[in-house]
């Protein structure tokens, strides 16, 4: 799997401010449709909270997770997914989880895939 990412400002920008957003226990996604034939991916955590060693962590806990979840997913989306506190990121399976539910509340995922939680 290749991730296509979210790499200039303004691609952010626009998911931000044009796009729908769910907030979960110990993230937020926000998103918007684009016209491509796959999903580009943003990662970003909140500066305030834990130092860089802390916040390196909890992206890679939220591209491993979104790594796993991807094959069920919807394709033509910009996705940005932000981790809310480093503090509150305990271990992978409960970002999973949280992921998992903010895309079904969101209908992001194929409705044909079944739902497989570790």
């Amino acid at each position: 799997m290749n991730l296509e990412k979210l790499k200039k400002n303004y691609e952010f920008s626009k998911v931000f401010k044009s796009g729908k957003r769910q907030f979960g226990r110990e993230l937020s996604i926000y998103f918007v449709k684009n016209k491509l034939a796959y999903n580009r991916l943003g990662f970003t955590t909140v500066k305030k909270y834990g130092n860089a060693v802390q916040r390196n962590r909890e992206r890679r806990l939220l591209r491993e997770a979104y790594r796993n979840l991807e094959p069920q997913l919807k394709h033509g989306y910009d996705i940005v997914i932000m981790g809310r506190n480093s503090e509150k990121i305990s271990d992978y399976h409960s970002v999973r989880a949280d992921m998992l539910k903010l895309f079904t509340r969101a209908k992001l995922l194929e409705e044909t895939t079944e739902i497989c939680s570790e």
